[in-house]
């Protein structure tokens, strides 16, 4: 075995010693800090071209390795000791097995490579090939994934619960109390009398926490022979989590276990504009939702929450002249109804573009002016659910269990006159001329 081979032997057992620390940390903690993940993606990273270098070596050393004992049996009237040819290297009751093989030289083992090496070339047994399909993770063959480049299911996100700000959630039942009857002041109308006075009444609104959570079941040799990582499921699980604790924030039904979202809420402001389908007629509107809620709880609004189409469309927007209306921020003499410039700003406010507004089943209708800072996230962990991997539940089915779940508790009527919905509006479209 060449020097440079043990240099990357050790090489490879020192990362893969780095990843398994960082991934008994995400077990155990559930999630990895910023800086952690940036190192563990960095030495995966590492560890990917560390095992492809030491396979590429690997191989070509029994490749050099056949071709001296090849050369030496030509050359001299002595037979060679070389291994016999036509042996069948994996057979029935053999001493190698194949697939050990093939996982071990893809770990770089040259003693491994070098058997499928010669197995391949003499094509007598099993040859070993990467599979056809790259789905296929319970065949004998087992191909090669490039798990540092998984798609996970894309997903809408969080941005609105973003907006809203997470408080700690530190009780199963919380209850936020409210003013119904505020304090009295007068003027004394002369020395001596009595000053302006009221009795001080209060309620309270109940949060109870939800219980938000997802399994995810995979065979364990998509798990054993690298078709999927930890990495990637966690991830999938952790953003399917936001996305449903987000769609909940405005359609949460108020049953079933969930809170009642914004547009269950009561006593929210409402302005239907069915008409409003040109850009200024949607900045008129938006600024009355506005305010709306300034006159009712005398505090600006500060977001405006759309869909993604509907963003588009209005940056879509433009004069006569085909200049768009939406540029950087206060370009007179034209541009100045919003900016996607930095952080989106459209009629004064900043612009949540989140598609989890558009309720399932339904069209894209609806639009919210809020002040964001008057509804209520609370969550545990700061948002991030936590994450375990299960071994043992399914396992006489060969079943992994990666699992995420958390608990919030949401309310938009601690001041719902801080919230104006729009709706009915005509579906965003984009027009592309004649």
């Amino acid at each position: 075995m060449s020097k440079r081979i043990e240099a990357l032997i050790l090489k490879r057992e020192a990362l893969k010693s780095v990843l398994d620390g960082y991934d008994t940390t995400v077990i155990e903690r559930g999630a990895l800090t910023e800086v952690e993940q940036a190192n563990y993606s960095a030495t995966d990273a590492e560890l990917t071209t560390t095992l492809t270098t030491l396979k590429d070596i690997s191989e070509r050393e029994a490749r050099y390795s056949d071709s001296v004992q090849t050369s030496s049996g030509l050359g001299s009237a002595a037979p060679a000791a070389h291994v016999n040819e036509d042996a069948v290297i994996y057979r029935h009751g053999g001493e190698f097995d194949a697939i050990n093989d093939l996982v071990a030289s893809t770990n770089g083992d040259p003693d491994a490579a070098s058997r499928i090496y010669r197995s391949n070339k003499s094509n007598k047994g099993l040859l070993l090939r990467t599979a056809a399909t790259t789905t296929d993770v319970g065949g004998l063959i087992v191909p090669q994934y490039l798990t540092a480049d998984h798609a996970n299911i894309a997903r809408p996100g969080r941005a609105f619960a973003n907006a809203i700000g997470s408080r700690p959630l530190t009780a199963f039942t919380t209850y936020i109390p409210y003013a119904t009857t505020g304090a009295a002041v007068g003027v004394q109308a002369t020395q001596g009398t009595t000053f302006t006075s009221a009795v001080i009444a209060n309620s309270s609104k109940t949060l109870t926490a939800v219980t938000i959570a997802g399994v995810a079941d995979v065979a364990i040799q998509a798990v054993e022979f690298g078709a999927v990582d930890n990495a990637s499921l966690f991830q999938d699980l952790v953003e399917a989590y936001d996305a449903k604790l987000d769609y909940a924030i405005f359609h949460g039904l108020d049953s079933g276990g969930e809170w009642e979202g914004i547009f269950l809420s009561d006593s929210m402001n409402a302005i239907t504009a069915s008409t409003a389908d040109t850009i200024g007629e949607l900045y008129a509107v938006i600024q009355e939702a506005a305010a709306l809620i300034s006159s009712n709880i005398y505090r600006p609004a500060t977001h405006v929450v759309m869909s993604s189409n509907r963003w588009y469309s209005l940056q879509a927007a433009v004069d006569l002249d085909g200049r768009p209306l939406l540029g950087a921020s206060y370009s007179a003499p034209s541009n100045v109804a919003g900016s996607v410039a930095g952080v989106p700003i459209f009629a004064g406010l900043q612009v949540v573009v989140d598609d989890n507004i558009i309720k399932s089943g339904e069209s894209d209708t609806n639009i919210l002016v809020t002040r964001a800072s008057e509804l209520r996230l609370f969550e545990q962990n700061g948002g991030t659910p936590t994450t375990v991997r299960l071994d043992q539940a399914k396992a006489a089915d060969g079943i992994v269990q990666f699992i995420a779940r958390g608990y919030a508790a949401f309310t938009a009527e601690r001041r719902p006159k801080a919230t104006t919905w729009i709706k009915a509006l005509p579906i965003p479209t984009f027009n592309h001329g004649s």
